[in-house]
């Protein structure tokens, strides 16, 4: 199980993805901020991937909450300029797919790409391991869990209702960014590694998903974050999570200081020691808890 959720934060990182001694903040998916110098109420929503916003529908909670904010603010705001970029950084430069990963990897990789969407394993051979990985997910994502029609996955959802509405709309990290923590920050080696412990789990992809879906439904936000720091080392999570919410929180602050704000990030940016939540208390703001199911 621990080898998934590897895959998971990936793939909840890329597409909008420290337990230590203190988990009293991070096990919920939705959180009213207040107090110091926020200007009403602002609030943060914990995100997944795979979910739509049929999701919300049914949360008014939720629903009222973005209404009421005159800001939203997401991991990151795509542009026409982001495509190319990415797939620039996707690239191998000078080998191939095959050249890097195990004979086993690649046997397993090629039947599930043939069994699960008709496709041929020389097709990837020009990109790096993780890219596959989260085209992997993708697949995954889009064959066991596909959005109704009309739908828009959640981080989309919020962005396009900013757009409509005519909020303000903050992205807290550039593309390259993005493209830095995650591809820059991983030898390809490792993002072989990471690859090859994906296709060596004996669950199933759709088992794997499963757990990770049912996991975030559950709002067991802190167990998956353990999770995570089981298959990382302490400098992978620093860049994959820490880092990166310390360097979200001064945006946060000077966006809630300046009016009602709706923050929607990763689930797992939400819990630990050095997640959103403990950092913000740290600052001496108020974290509540509000319960999306009965």
């Amino acid at each position: 199980m621990k080898k998934i959720i590897s895959s998971f934060i990936i793939v909840l990182f890329f597409f909008q993805g420290l337990i230590a001694q203190n988990q009293k903040y991070g096990n919920s998916i939705f959180w009213k901020i207040t107090g110091k110098d926020v200007t009403g109420e602002s609030y943060l929503f914990g995100t997944y991937h795979l979910l739509s916003h049929a999701f919300i529908d049914t949360m008014p909670m939720v629903t009222d909450a973005l209404n009421s904010s005159a800001a939203v603010i997401t991991e990151l705001v795509l542009d026409e300029t982001a495509q190319p970029k990415l797939m620039q950084a996707s690239l191998l430069n000078g080998s191939v797919l095959s050249q890097n990963i195990s004979a086993q990897t690649s046997e397993k990789l090629s039947k599930w790409l043939a069994t699960e969407a008709g496709l041929e394993l020389s097709s990837f051979e020009p990109l790096n391991p993780m890219a596959v990985m989260t085209i992997v997910m993708s697949i995954a994502q889009q064959k066991y869990y596909p959005n109704p029609q009309g739908y828009l996955q959640l981080d989309s959802y919020f962005q396009e209702h900013a757009k409509a509405n005519k909020k303000e709309l903050i992205s807290l990290e550039t593309v390259e960014q993005q493209i830095d923590v995650l591809f820059n920050n991983f030898s390809v080696q490792r993002q072989s590694e990471l690859l090859d412990e994906l296709f060596s789990e004996n669950e199933s992809i759709e088992q794997q998903l499963n757990m990770v879906y049912n996991s975030y439904l559950a709002q067991e936000i802190n167990g998956m974050v353990t999770l995570a720091y089981e298959s990382y080392n302490s400098s992978e999570v620093e860049q994959l999570l820490d880092n990166r919410n310390k360097a979200w929180i001064p945006v946060l602050k000077n966006e809630m200081k300046a009016h009602p704000t709706f923050i929607a990030v990763g689930a797992l940016h939400l819990a630990g020691k050095n997640g959103i939540l403990q950092l913000l208390v740290d600052e001496g703001y108020i974290v509540e808890e509000i319960k999306i199911r009965n």
